[in-house]
Order: structure tokens, then sequence, then C-alpha cells
């Protein structure tokens, strides 16, 4: 049997109360024997107690005596395989396994060992269910498979082990959350980039419409690791677009139209269809081809502009274009966006100099409260702007 932990090789002394003679309950509690005391290994130890400790002598005895016993469930529907993958214990793993059980069994909420296993970085315990034949594609009855619980727990390396293994990355669940949005809330950077160079996808949105960025903004580095991501993955779209644009009509028309979306012209794609103009045929208009189209000067002089360049250094000069306007409309953007935070400022000021004035001694409290919750609105507004200064 295994070894069990005592504070004293003395057996407990045994306390006798005298008993009361007004008292015939407690007369005939304390006139009862004593159970009797037996030894230590007289006691078998269950198979869900053996497996949560790693206990393989106890394991082997119950499973020798009782063979049926693995695959016994307790009250919550874990059996000792359960027990011994959420824990960690490897060998208890492989015995239990051997002796009949099941890889993909699962608990009354449908988690699986190898769900539990990756939730506490059970690297070696995961690595054996696989071998063994565990599905990475066994969901639990909230749709989350075991990467969704290698992600939300942090656990890159379980992940990318996963994802080895044939695990979905975009896999949603019943909130409509992917392993990415999981580890966005969990914060690991690790995690996340895991799933990025394993192709989870940002753009994704979960039942409240949140996709990876909306769930980061609070962080700054997983912020900058997710754009830094889109503005790769955008460069590998363009080159490819740029590459079909040299072949079928179907691919030259889907460059313009991305073009002009880059060029924050995305509304004269339809004009341009009209017209049979694809994007080869683009770079050749002039002047009066545009006049004659009816596009407006501002947008007339952003086209032509971006054909000189093309013709003088190819798609490298378009790109500087078109990056050159974005950067414009960016810096224009933050500009707007530090008046906004001043003038939220100045209203907060205003509103903590009213609630000033109106004085302890104010009997209308709710001026007072709705004094406060402008003062509470404006915090927090400028906490939000500050992110994207």
């Amino acid at each position: 049997m295994s070894t069990r932990v005592r504070f004293s090789e003395q057996r407990p002394n045994v306390a006798y109360l005298p008993a009361s003679a007004t008292s015939q309950v407690s007369f005939h509690i304390l006139s009862k024997p004593l159970p009797p005391i037996r030894p230590e290994n007289a006691y078998q130890m269950d198979l869900h107690t053996a497996a949560s400790i790693g206990d393989m002598i106890s394991l082997q005895e119950v499973v020798k005596a009782d063979s049926t016993s693995v695959a016994r469930r307790n009250l919550y529907g874990w059996t000792a395989l359960l027990y011994a993958a959420y824990l960690g214990h490897e060998p208890a793993v492989a015995f239990l396994l051997d002796k009949g059980a099941k890889a993909d069994e699962c608990n009354d909420k449908g988690q699986t060992a190898l769900m539990l296993a990756a939730a506490c970085g059970n690297l070696k315990v995961v690595n054996l269910l696989l071998e063994r034949g565990a599905s990475v594609q066994r969901a639990d009855d909230r749709d989350r498979m075991a990467l969704h619980y290698a992600a939300v727990c942090s656990q890159n390396e379980i992940a990318e082990l996963l994802l080895k293994a044939g695990s979905d990355p975009n896999a949603r669940d019943s909130s409509g959350n992917t392993p990415l949005h999981d580890s966005c809330v969990a914060g690991h950077e690790l995690t996340v980039l895991c799933l990025l160079e394993k192709g989870a996808d940002p753009s994704m949105k979960n039942s409240n419409e949140e996709d990876a960025a909306a769930l980061v903004s609070d962080n700054n580095k997983l912020m900058k690791l997710i754009d830094d991501y889109n503005k790769k993955n955008k460069a590998k779209t363009d080159r490819k677009g740029q590459s079909s644009g040299s072949g079928s009509g179907n691919g030259s028309a889907h460059s313009l139209s991305r073009l002009l979306e880059e060029m924050n012209l995305g509304r004269l794609t339809e004009k341009f269809k009209k017209e049979n103009i694809d994007f080869n045929l683009f770079f050749e208009l002039n002047e009066k081809d545009l006049d004659e189209m009816g596009i407006a000067y501002g947008p007339k002089k952003r086209i032509l502009t971006v054909i000189e360049r093309y013709k003088k250094s190819g798609m490298e000069g378009v790109a500087a274009e078109t990056e050159g306007h974005q950067a414009g409309q960016r810096d224009q953007l933050r500009t707007s966006m530090e008046y906004v935070r001043q003038m939220n400022e100045k209203g907060k000021q205003m509103a903590l100099d009213a609630l000033n004035l109106l004085g302890p001694e104010s009997t209308d409290e709710r001026i007072r409260q709705l004094l406060i919750s402008i003062i509470d609105c404006n915090e927090k507004i400028t906490a939000r702007l500050v992110r994207h200064l």
C-alpha cells in the first residue's frame, strides 16, 4: 500500500466523559463501545483516489481485484483516467489505457482526458493520449475542444502540439469564441502568436461581435502583435492579387477593387466596373478619360498621381502612394482624437467645478449623482482614447 502521512507514531488518546446521572442520552451514547482500531493495510484505496495521487501500487491492486473498475464513474461522471490525466500522472494514464480505459471517454460536462490535460499543461500526458488515439476534434457540452482549453489556460506548448495533430485554430464554441479569442482574453502573447502562425483568423467575431483586436484593446503588446500580423497578411494578399492581376479578368477586377479601397475610393468601384475598366486598363487612363467618366477633381487628382507613380516605378510606387495617403489619414485621425481628449478633459473639469459649487449642504442628491456620472463617463472616454494616441 502507499505511504500514509501521520503526525505521530502513537495512537490518539481517548477521552472519556463522565455520564451525567440526569442525562440518559449522554449515558446511552458514552456507554457504547468505540469502534475497533484496525491496521492500515486492512483498508483498500478506491481507484479514483489512487489515480488522482498517482499511486501505481493501489491502482494495480484494485484493477487486479476488479477489472471492470477501470470504466467506473463517480457522481460527476469522472473515471480514474480523467483524474490521472487532469493531475498529470503519465504512468497511471498509460496503465489505465492498457487496462481498457477509452482515450476519449468524458465526464458529465463532456470533458475528455485530452481537454483536462491540455488545460493543466500536462505535456507528457497530452503526447501519450494523442499517441493512443485521442481525438483533437472532440468537443464538450459547450462545443469547446482541447485547443480551447489550452488557449484559455495559456498553454502555448500544448496548443502547438494540438495544432500539429490537426486541431482547427478557427473552431468556434457555443459563444462563437475561437481559441484565439480565448488566448486574447487570457493575455498570453506566446499562445496568441502560436495560433496566428498556424492560421488563426483575427478578424473572426464571436456572438458579441468582438474580434481579436477588440478583446486586447487594453493590452498594447497584443494589439501590436495582431496589427503586425494583419499588415504582414495584407502584404501577402496584395502580392497574390498583383500576380493574379496580370492573368484572368476576375483577378484584375479584384485587385482594382482592393486598390481603390486602399486609396479610400472604394465608392468608385462600380463606376469603373460599368466602364469595363480592369486593373491593367486602369493604369492607361488619362485626365480626359476620368473627366468623361465624371470623376470629381479630388479623386481624379489622386488617381492620376497613382498612375504616374506606377509608370515610373511599378507597383512599389503605387504601394508607397497608397501607404502615404493612409498615413496622412491616420495622422488626421490621431489629431482629431487628441482634440476630443482635450475637450473631454475640459468637460470633466467643468463637472468637477459644478460639483464643488453645489457643496455638501445641497439637498438635491439627483444633481450630485448626475455630475458624478458625467465625471465617470469623461474618465472612461479619456482612458479609451489614450490607448490609441
